[in-house]
């Protein structure tokens, strides 16, 4: 399957059309059709197995798949346990299709901000790992409400649906736009997806370096000089917006919560929270929860 990415214009006819949670205890098969729509899709438990014509697309958890009109769509296999987002929008005809060399090269110019186009342009994926997907869940959750709540303007949910494209973008740019400039054979991709797949485990700089074949103080100096930031602080990062997602969406205690991102040391944990997430874990809990009335 070839790599490509979608390339439009915001103000290019951008509508959205519906929106959805699906969730499947059972085994499920996608619905053999054609639609004249896009369609975005964001796993988030097991494998959806979808071809697009004669392309195998399976969707993963923290994955995003962009899906085009006018192509035939069906499941290939059956799928069982199965939760994904999903939205239906238009986009125009003015759609170019780019493949990896153009796209990394647009993605660099995005990130130095030079691109001629200025920030009315997407560019997404057909198919994409997400670096921080609970970003993206927050963005699906306000575009259900912005559908499905008592909303007055029905401009409330293109704009959340602007959103969620711009965000799916601005992953995509900063997964991919250091290849650009990939000159010393920095496999700065391949680490970020291995990251993002071990968050949940306690992570030593030392561990990742002899995973990809670095000594420790090069892949952390080498990573600084690409983002800005040292290894370690990304790897943190990452581990407290998961830390967050799950004070916000589940009832687990802190020390349950430590202990699934990779923290041994539950104080150490609190710190390193309240550094990068301006509260601590405890106060983000009690406050989310204040806001609720809950029924019985």
């Amino acid at each position: 399957m070839d790599m490509l990415f979608f390339k439009a214009k915001l103000s290019d006819g951008l509508r959205h059309i519906s929106c959805g949670k699906l969730v499947a205890k059972n085994e499920f098969t996608h619905p053999d059709r054609t639609v004249d729509s896009y369609l975005i899709m964001v796993g988030i438990k097991n494998v959806l197995h979808l071809k697009e014509n004669n392309d195998i697309l399976d969707l993963k958890k923290n994955e995003a798949l962009f899906l085009r009109p006018y192509l035939h769509q069906c499941s290939y296999l059956r799928s069982s346990d199965l939760s994904y987002y999903w939205s239906h929008f238009y986009l125009g005809k003015n759609i170019e299709v780019l493949d990896f060399d153009q796209a990394v090269e647009t993605y660099y110019l995005m990130s130095k901000h030079v691109h001629i186009e200025g920030d009315n342009t997407i560019l997404i994926p057909r198919l994409s790992t997400l670096m921080f997907p609970n970003r993206i869940i927050l963005l699906f959750q306000q575009l259900f409400y912005s559908r499905y709540g008592n909303c007055y303007s029905l401009q409330y949910a293109d704009n959340c649906l602007s959103m969620l494209l711009i965000e799916l973008t601005q992953q995509a740019m900063e997964y991919y736009h250091l290849e650009y400039e990939n000159s010393n054979g920095f496999r700065f991709s391949e680490i970020v997806q291995w990251i993002n797949m071990n968050v949940q485990k306690p992570l030593a700089v030392s561990e990742i370096a002899e995973q990809f074949g670095y000594t420790p103080n090069y892949l952390s100096n080498l990573f600084k000089s690409k983002t800005g930031y040292p290894l370690i602080k990304y790897i943190n990062r990452l581990k407290m917006e998961q830390a967050k997602d799950m004070l916000l969406n589940s009832s687990a205690s802190v020390r349950d919560i430590a202990n699934d991102v990779g923290f041994v040391d539950t104080k150490y944990f609190m710190r390193t929270f309240k550094q990068y997430i301006g509260v601590t874990p405890t106060r983000l809990k009690n406050a989310w929860s204040d806001l609720h009335m809950n029924c019985k």
